[in-house]
């Protein structure tokens, strides 16, 4: 099972209804919209508590969605997206009990909003709310265990056998890493072979497989691991140094370096995993005067076009797998040198931020 015991459910969902492939199928677009619409809504909920343009966030919630479309009503990311978009809501409006199921079961769901649960945990250190640190810890245990005793009894093997997929999964071919060892093909300074997501043991994926990438693979898990924890630990040294008119634009720039960490430094960079950056990017974009002449919007919708052009180019063009040439391959070094410039954006933001508060306390 590739995903954690919660998708079930969201899976299952269509399959209430619909019968047959062809129903299933429009039902789970309908499931899809619906969850669209409530990100939608709380976006607008969030702008309204922060005093911003609600508007033009709801607007850039759209415009970002409609991008990445045939990923949002192709896969399932829209509900862990969501999930965590509602719970960051409540989280700020000090409802924290609401905050911590929502979260925990995105994460039961999909895995990456356990970054989010990380934040969640170094904002009450920075602030030494120590009380609701132990009350958090008690709610994520508590939800996990609601969703994970029933699964254990009726299929106890279903938590081994996700993690143990993860565990040995190849190199994704569009992964940073992946992008980058390729680009030492096209010089003729290595050999790597591209291998189809239809091939036996390949986990579903297009994936890069040589003596280079074999080796990297093992190491970018435990290195992503260190990262994004350098990262949290980074967060809270700055944020309490950080004024309150700051925290939101902090908290926010601290999500998508993390979740961008997540994408570039695993071995996996699947195109849906951008839905999940929509809702922070457009939290960072709301707190900002100049929402669209911004270059973290312009990097955004830039970093999205080129991954539906390396989509339809890779997969509608040349059926993806060993077909992938060259120039598929320059595609998505492109898309991922873009996010690696929106990380960049993000973590100058993180030290301005940092920076500018030390130099008014210091005056």
């Amino acid at each position: 099972m590739e995903y954690p015991p919660f998708s079930l459910v969201f899976m299952a969902v269509p399959g209430i209804f619909g019968q047959t492939a062809e129903t299933y199928e429009v039902y789970y677009v309908i499931e899809v919209l619906v969850f669209l619409i409530i990100g939608l809504i709380y976006t607008d909920k969030l702008a309204e508590h922060f005093g911003k343009n609600r508007k033009n966030a709801m607007l850039a919630y759209s415009t970002l969605m409609m991008l990445l479309l045939e990923f949002v009503t192709d896969r399932y990311d829209i509900f862990p997206t969501v999930l965590t978009l509602v719970s960051f809501y409540y989280f700020v409006k000090n409802r924290y009990a609401y905050a911590f199921i929502l979260i925990t079961i995105g994460v039961m769901t999909k895995l990456y909003p356990a970054m989010f649960c990380m934040i969640y945990f170094f904002l009450f250190a920075a602030k030494r709310e120590w009380n609701n640190v132990a009350k958090g810890a008690l709610v994520v245990i508590a939800t996990t265990l609601a969703v994970m005793i029933p699964v254990t009894i009726v299929k106890p093997e279903m938590f081994y056998n996700f993690f143990n997929y993860h565990l040995c999964r190849p190199l994704h071919i569009e992964s940073f890493a992946a992008s980058l060892i390729y680009l030492l093909v096209i010089m003729g300074l290595t050999k790597a072979t591209k291998t189809s997501a239809n091939d036996p043991g390949n986990f579903g994926s297009d994936n890069l497989v040589g003596s280079i990438p074999d080796f990297v693979v093992g190491y970018l898990t435990p290195i992503m691991v260190i990262c994004t924890v350098s990262v949290c630990f980074y967060f809270l040294y700055s944020y309490r140094k950080t004024d309150i008119k700051r925290e939101p634009k902090a908290v926010g720039n601290a999500i998508v370096a993390i979740i961008f960490i997540f994408i570039l430094v695993g071995k996996v960079f699947s195109a849906q995993y951008l839905i999940w950056v929509v809702p922070p990017i457009v939290f960072i974009l709301m707190l900002e005067n100049n929402m669209f002449n911004n270059a973290l919007f312009k990097l955004t919708v830039a970093s999205f076009i080129m991954t539906q052009a390396e989509f339809t180019y890779n997969i509608g063009i040349l059926h993806g797998g060993a077909n992938i040439d060259d120039l598929g391959m320059i595609i998505i070094f492109m898309r991922n040198i873009i996010v690696v410039m929106i990380l960049y954006i993000v973590f100058k933001n993180m030290h301005i931020i940092q920076k500018d508060v030390s130099k008014v306390k210091t005056s």
